[in-house]
């Protein structure tokens, strides 16, 4: 039962700007492309995303000013609430989709995660 009251969104709010929302694109569900990448792929995609767009925020960038982020596989276990085995599956979806590239910073270390922009191919 929905009460009446402050909790609906107002005319001012649907437009503010999306600081407490992660942006999913709509291709991922009109486009053949991405068809089958899992619910999983796809909430990674756009948690990687928010942090992309946080990292361009403070400048974390290569000499080719191409934006990457830091993303362990135990981070996206607990984003996704899943398993290792699940969270490695959803990032080798992204890197078959195109979707990420993946650059290992040196032995024993974590990877630069590059995302793409699924509207370009």
């Amino acid at each position: 039962l929905f009460i009446e009251g402050d909790d609906r969104l107002k005319k001012s709010e649907v437009w503010y700007p999306y600081l407490n929302f992660a942006v999913c694109p709509k291709c991922f569900f009109t486009d053949r492309k991405f068809i089958a990448l899992s619910s999983n792929a796809r909430l990674l995609y756009i948690f990687l995303f928010d942090r992309t767009r946080l990292s361009a925020k403070n400048g974390l960038c290569d000499t080719d000013d191409e934006v990457f982020v830091f993303c362990t596989v135990e981070t996206a276990c607990e984003i996704l609430n899943c398993s290792p085995n699940t969270a490695i599956k959803a990032f080798k979806e992204l890197e078959n989709a195109q979707l990420l590239h993946r650059a290992r910073t040196g032995v024993m270390r974590t990877y630069k995660i590059y995302l793409t922009n699924p509207y370009d191919f």
